[in-house]
C-alpha cells in the first residue's frame, strides 16, 4: 500500500510501503523498547520531517526535489539492515553487485556505473553524516541507529559537486543530546538468523554529551547447498559499533567527535549457471532457451567454455557439472 500522509516518525514523498516486509518470512521477539525522542525530529509538529537536503534544515514538503526520506524508525521496521536493501523500497533505485555481495553499486533512474573495477566513481554518492563514500566496497556497512536516510534523485552536482549525476544517497546517524536515552532491538528469523540494535546516550557532565550504539547480525545456517562439497553457504556474521562525543562550549560553538569500526565475515554467495551460449554451434550463438528468457539444465545452453549446471533449485549449487567441468 502507498501511505501519503506526513508523520514526525515518518517521512516523505513518494514511498512505498510493504504490507509484509518485503516478503520476508520472520519472527521478531522484542525485549525491551525504551527511547525518547530527542533532536528536531522531536520538535517537529505531527506533520512534517526536517531533512537537510539542500544542506539546512527543511521541511520534507518544501524541498524542490524529488526527495524519498526514511526515519530511523522505518529503517528498523522494514528490517533495512545493510544500504543496499534502500533498493528494494524505492522506485527508480536498483542496486547491482559486481564483485560478490560486498560491493553493491547504486543505480538511479538508470544512472550508475558498469564497471566492476573498485577503484572507479560511482555516478550515485553515498554520504554518512555529510562524508562521501567514494568507493562502492565502501558502501557495505551496516545501518543501525540513524536519524534518517535522504535518498535525492537526478543530478545534485550543484549541491554535492562531482559524481552526483545519478543522485545522491545521504544516510544521517543519530547525534548525542543532554536528554537521556535508550533502547534495544532483538529478532530472531528463519535460518537462524539473530538480529541486534541498541544505543545509550545523554549528558556526561555539563556541555559534554555521548552516545554509544552497537548493532550485530548472525545467521549459524546458510540458505544455499553445495551439492557437489555437501556443505551450506550464506552464513552471516556482521559486527558494527559507534562511539560520538559532543562538547556544547558555548550557544554558538559545539564540536562532535564520531568513532565508528565494524567488521564483516560473512559468506559470499555462490552464483547460480545460467549459460547463454548454444552447445552445438560453432561460434557463441544465444541458445533457444536463453532467448526465451529461460534457463535450460539439459545441457543444451552452456557458457563459454562449454560449462552448465543440471540442477534446477536455485538454492543449490556446485563446483562440478554432468560434464566434469568445474563451474
Amino acid at each position: 500500500m502507498i501511505k501519503d500522509k506526513v508523520k514526525a516518525d515518518g517521512l516523505r514523498k513518494d514511498v512505498r510501503m510493504p504490507k509484509n516486509r518485503c516478503g520476508r518470512v520472520f519472527w521478531t521477539t522484542s525485549l525491551l523498547a525504551l527511547a525518547t525522542a530527542t533532536g528536531a525530529m522531536a520538535q517537529a509538529p505531527a506533520d512534517e520531517l526536517v531533512v537537510t537536503a539542500q544542506k539546512r534544515e527543511q521541511s520534507v514538503q518544501d524541498v524542490p526535489l524529488s526527495i524519498t526520506a526514511f526515519s530511523g524508525q522505518q529503517v528498523r521496521e522494514l528490517g533495512l539492515s545493510r544500504p543496499m536493501d534502500l533498493a528494494n523500497q524505492i522506485p527508480g533505485v536498483t542496486m547491482k553487485s559486481p564483485n560478490g555481495d560486498n560491493s553493491p553499486i547504486f543505480t538511479i533512474r538508470g544512472i550508475g556505473l558498469t564497471d566492476f573495477t573498485v577503484s572507479n566513481n560511482a555516478a550515485t554518492s553515498v554520504y554518512v553524516d555529510q562524508i562521501i563514500k567514494p568507493y562502492y566496497p565502501m558502501i557495505n556497512f551496516s545501518l543501525f541507529d540513524l536519524e534518517r536516510v535522504e535518498v535525492l534523485k537526478g543530478p545534485q552536482g550543484t549541491l554535492y559537486g562531482r559524481n552526483n549525476t545519478g543522485g545522491a544517497i545521504k544516510f544521517v546517524t543519530r547525534k548525542p543530546t543532554s536528554e537521556a536515552d535508550a533502547f534495544m532491538r532483538l529478532d530472531y528469523s528463519k535460518f537462524d538468523t539473530f538480529e541486534f540494535e541498541g544505543a545509550v546516550g545523554g549528558q556526561i557532565v555539563e556541555g559534554l554529551n555521548a552516545r554509544l550504539s552497537a548493532f550485530t547480525r548472525q545467521r549459524s545456517k546458510g540458505y544455499q547447498y553445495n551439492v557437489y562439497t555437501g556443505e551450506e553457504n550464506g552464513e552471516i556474521d556482521r559486527l558494527a559499533g559507534r562511539f560520538a562525543l559532543e562538547w556544547v562550549a558555548a550557544d554558538n560553538f559545539d564540536a562532535l567527535l564520531t568513532l565508528h569500526g565494524g567488521r564483516n565475515r560473512s559468506d559470499v554467495p555462490q552464483f547460480k549457471l545460467a549459460p547463454p551460449f548454444d552447445a552445438v554451434a560453432g561460434s557463441p550463438t544465444v541458445c533457444a532457451a536463453a532467448a526465451q528468457g529461460v534457463r535450460a539444465r539439459d545441457g543444451s545452453c552452456v557458457d563459454i567454455l562449454g560449462h552448465y549446471d543440471p540442477d534446477p533449485d536455485i538454492d543449490h549449487t556446485q563446483s562440478g557439472n554432468a560434464q566434469g567441468s568445474g563451474i
